[in-house]
C-alpha cells in the first residue's frame, strides 16, 4: 500500500512539473497593446480652417490601463490654436486601436472638458492613420508616426 501511495506521490508531482512547463507565465506574456507604447507625432488635417498642424502623442501603461495624452499646434485663418486633450485606450489589436478622452486645455476654453474620441489603424512603417471626433462632433483626419 505504501509503495502505491509513493507512485500516486511521484506520478502527482511529475504531472504538476509538466502543466507548470506547459502553461506560460502570464507576467511574461506581452500584452496586445505594447506596440503603441511610445511617442508619436503627425497631424490632424482641418480642410481648408486649420493649416500647419503639429500634434504629439505619449502612450503610457499603468497598471492594465494605456493612457494617452495629447498635445496640439495649428495655424488657422483665424491665427495661431492650441489644446491638449488625454484619455484611454479603450481597445486595441494589432491592427488597431480605439481611444477616448477629454480636452484638458484649450486655446478655445468652451472645449475644455468636452470628449474627443479617435479610431486608429496601424499601417507600415509604424504610422497610424484615422479619425477624431472632437468637440465640435465633426470627423477629422489624423496621421501620426512613431518618434524615433
Amino acid at each position: 500500500m505504501i509503495a502505491r501511495s509513493r507512485r500516486f506521490v511521484w506520478l502527482s508531482v511529475i504531472i504538476g512539473a509538466l502543466y507548470s512547463l506547459a502553461t506560460p507565465d502570464p507576467t511574461l506574456a506581452e500584452s496586445p497593446g505594447q506596440w503603441i507604447l511610445g511617442v508619436w507625432e503627425g497631424s490632424h488635417a482641418g480642410g481648408t480652417y486649420i493649416r500647419d498642424d503639429k500634434t504629439r502623442f505619449e502612450f503610457t501603461q499603468a497598471g492594465e490601463v494605456i493612457k494617452w495624452k495629447r498635445s496640439r499646434e495649428w495655424s488657422s485663418v483665424r491665427g495661431p490654436g492650441w489644446d491638449e486633450a488625454s484619455g484611454t485606450v479603450t481597445k486595441i489589436a494589432e491592427s488597431s486601436a480605439e481611444l477616448e478622452g477629454h480636452y484638458d486645455t484649450a486655446h478655445f476654453s468652451s472645449t475644455v472638458g468636452k470628449p474627443i474620441k479617435y479610431s486608429l489603424t496601424r499601417k507600415a512603417n509604424d504610422v497610424l492613420e484615422g479619425y477624431a471626433i472632437g468637440a465640435a462632433n465633426v470627423s477629422f483626419p489624423v496621421s501620426i508616426k512613431r518618434s524615433k
